[in-house]
């Protein structure tokens, strides 16, 4: 158990491993989807929709870039012991980001080319940035 951290002060409080490993989880993927955006940006891609829900699932970015409208799942890993992070989108991951695609363009009207790309942010022990692998046209 650790003790948990609120406002800067420690209280008394623990927090269950497994609800430490959460927010740890939680927060590099955030740290993740933020480094993403900026790294498209920076590519010059208009950033449509972060974090687009609906009753299907979610999407972690939606861009526009070059005619053609992307969505981007963005995958962030602190340890290399399961792959690389781009890796880790299986079959079934794709199939549910494709039907929450028709779901986004059928709510927004857009009637642009489609491409689905995945980008892998990799972090070191230290939290510190290690690699940026971004795979166009992933699937």
């Amino acid at each position: 158990m650790r003790q948990g951290i609120c406002n800067r002060r420690l209280f008394s409080l623990p927090v269950p491993e497994v609800v430490w490993l959460s927010f740890v989880r939680l927060a590099v993927g955030r740290r993740g989807e933020e480094l993403a955006v900026k790294y498209l940006m920076n590519k010059g891609y208009e950033i449509l929709a972060r974090n687009y829900r609906c009753k299907i699932g979610e999407l972690d970015v939606v861009a526009r870039h070059a005619q053609a409208l992307i969505f981007v799942e963005v995958r962030s890993s602190s340890s290399l012991a399961f792959g690389w992070p781009h890796e880790s989108v299986n079959k079934k991951k794709r199939a549910k980001l494709r039907l929450v695609a028709q779901y986004y363009i059928q709510s927004t009207c857009f009637k642009l080319p489609v491409r689905f790309d995945v980008i892998g942010i990799s972090f070191g022990t230290d939290g510190k940035l290690r690699n940026i692998e971004h795979v166009e046209d992933a699937f």
